[in-house]
């Protein structure tokens, strides 16, 4: 605030003056005070400074000292540690050079031991070539013990080898892959070399016993190496040829697709997994396989021949002949191909082409029993009995005993009985009933039937009885056998009915509609004048073969005997139609009106019976008409 010094006196002023000195005065002793205290209080810090400096210096340097003494430990134990740093690694390296020492001595005993192992089998190979196969299996016994050692030291594994990949398997109808072959345990491959052998020499062996017993071994031995190599495709074939063997065709078919699956170039791997699946009647699969073996080489006929067996199971019988004469062209001398073809042929009912094949067949081996005895079945059913009984009197001769020839000597005895050669074909058959006991069920039923007929129809009826009655106690229902017994005891003197209607019936039971069954069940109610029973069966025989004049013959006499004069009369002229001098008809027609009482009729078939064939039942023709005269 501004002032007026006009306005303020003397007074005023001097007490300003006196009061500003007074402030000074006051603020000066107060400033003295008060830097008398600042000093104190300077110097007392200063104090602690110079405390805390000297505390500060004295952690600095018991710091220092510390860090010192540390480093001077660090330095120790650097030192230490370098020293055990150097120690280890000392012992490391000698632990590694006794480690590399002990790894070279094992390396090289390893090594001599398996080119030991590998002496071993080179030797049993070498002895298997020159045909020791007592010496062979000793050496492969001995590499295999030794292998089994080995691995077994070895915690079972094996040191990986590379295999040479050039084994020969042109003759089984492949070939081998080429190119870098893949690395496998020692121990497999040895087993597989050592059963692939095995497996060629078993082939090759002619001993049935030494070829199971080197198979076996073979199949051992490929199984090993499967079990550390499943990719072994030859081992895979060996284990599946050996299952093939012992008709395991399952484990054959596992075995032989694992050895396509690895090798797919092979045809003979090919054609034996067809084999093992035709045998397991999986046709479609076997056509397969077979057409491949057949694309890998064209030229490997087992496949070829194979593949014309499984078109003809599958009913494909043009590509079946197809495949047959595609083998011709490889070998016209391929005996099997060519009757298969003429079974095709035959199945095709083509007897022409059926026969010509199997003149083929005998052309390359005419003791070929089975295309002598299927020719002679054709020629039977072309009604050729002469070419028939050549063909099966050929085999016979050639067969020894056993099942075929007792049938072929069957087949021989119906050949000659058709063409009425009954002595020769009743010896023959003979022979055929003394072998039967080398024969199925069926064919001895047959065979014993073909010889107690043959007897009946040489007049031996009592001998056929025995014999009949022998059929039906293998075989009750055998319908021939109770027709033929029925007959014959119906032609004894007297006739024995009840027998034959016991035996008849049984036949009519299992045949109601057959023509002989009912034509003899008449016969024999007939013969016990049981007239309705015999119409019956009398028409049932007609009614099976309609133009069978025995049949209506014996029927118009059941009419006639039973009273139905109008059907008799009907039924004798519908037999006069188609022949109209059946005499013996002429004459029971001629008795027909005589019990119609139409005389003049009955004088005119019995005067037409005495004109023509004067002395046919003359006496009886006679006494009739001198009862209508």
């Amino acid at each position: 605030m501004k002032m007026s010094w006009k306005k303020i006196g003397f007074a005023a002023l001097s007490a300003a003056i006196t009061a500003a000195i007074t402030a000074a005065v006051n603020l000066f002793t107060n400033k003295s005070k008060t830097k008398t205290q600042t000093q104190a209080a300077l110097e007392i810090e200063a104090a602690k400074l110079e405390n805390a400096k000297k505390l500060e210096e004295k952690k600095t340097e018991e710091r220092k000292k510390r860090l010192e003494d540390e480093e001077n430990h660090r330095c120790k134990m650097n030192e230490i540690a370098e020293e055990q740093r150097r120690k280890n690694e000392l012992a490391a390296q000698r632990a590694a050079e006794e480690q590399r020492r002990k790894a070279e001595a094992a390396a090289l005993a390893a090594q001599k031991e398996r080119q030991e192992i590998e002496a071993l089998v080179q030797k049993g190979i070498a002895a298997l070539s020159s045909g020791d196969i007592a010496r062979a299996e000793e050496y492969f016994k001995a590499a295999e013990k030794r292998l089994s050692a080995s691995q077994s030291a070895n915690g079972n594994s094996s040191p990986l080898v590379q295999t040479d990949g050039s084994k020969d398997l042109q003759k089984q109808g492949g070939s081998a892959s080429h190119g870098e072959q893949p690395a496998v345990p020692f121990t497999a491959a040895k087993e597989s070399q050592m059963a692939d052998a095995l497996f060629t020499a078993a082939q090759n062996s002619e001993s049935k016993e030494e070829k199971r017993r080197l198979s076996d071994q073979a199949a051992a031995l490929a199984e090993k190496a499967i079990a550390q190599n499943e990719d072994d495709a030859q081992s895979q074939f060996i284990v599946g040829m050996n299952s093939l063997e012992k008709r395991d065709y399952r484990k054959a078919y596992a075995h032989l697709s694992k050895a396509v699956e690895t090798d797919m170039t092979n045809a003979f791997y090919y054609y034996n997994l067809g084999r093992s699946q035709f045998m397991m009647k999986k046709y479609d699969a076997a056509e397969a396989s077979f057409a491949r073996s057949c694309e890998l080489d064209a030229n490997f006929i087992p496949s070829r021949y194979n593949l014309g067996l499984t078109k003809l199971r599958r009913d494909n019988l043009d590509g079946a002949l197809s495949d047959f004469q595609k083998v011709h062209a490889l070998d016209k001398n391929h005996e099997n191909s060519y009757l298969e073809e003429a079974r095709t042929y035959s199945k095709k009912g083509d007897s022409e082409h059926a026969l010509r094949s199997y003149a083929e067949v005998l052309r390359i081996n005419p003791r070929n029993c089975a295309a002598l005895n299927e020719s002679g079945v054709i020629c039977m059913a072309q009604k050729d009995f002469s070419g028939a009984e050549a063909f099966f009197a050929k085999s016979a001769a050639l067969l020894r005993s056993g099942e075929e020839k007792t049938i072929t000597l069957y087949n021989l005895s119906t050949a000659q009985a058709e063409q009425q050669k009954l002595s020769e074909a009743l010896e023959t058959a003979k022979t055929a009933y003394d072998m039967r006991d080398q024969t199925d069920e069926k064919s001895r039923t047959n065979i014993t039937y073909n010889y107690a007929f043959l007897l009946e129809k040489t007049g031996a009826a009592e001998e056929a009885i025995g014999l009949y009655s022998e059929v039906l106690s293998e075989n009750p229902r055998h319908k021939k056998s109770l027709v033929n017994l029925g007959a014959l005891y119906m032609g004894r003197t007297p006739p024995e009915p009840d027998a034959a209607l016991s035996l008849l019936r049984t036949a009519f039971e299992e045949e109601p509609e057959s023509f002989e069954v009912n034509n003899n069940l008449g016969s024999a109610y007939f013969a016990k004048q049981e007239w309705k029973s015999a119409m019956t069966h009398f028409e049932n025989a007609v009614r099976a073969e309609p133009d069978n004049v025995e049949a209506k013959t014996n029927l118009a006499q059941a009419y006639s005997r039973g009273g139905e004069l109008e059907k008799a009369d009907s039924t004798f002229r519908e037999i006069l139609k188609t022949e109209p001098e059946n005499w013996d008809a002429l004459i029971e027609l001629g008795k027909v009106c005589i019990a119609r009482s139409d005389g003049d009729s009955a004088a005119k078939y019995l005067e037409y019976v005495q004109i023509k064939n004067p002395d046919y039942r003359a006496a009886e023709v006679s006494a009739l008409l001198e009862s209508v005269r």
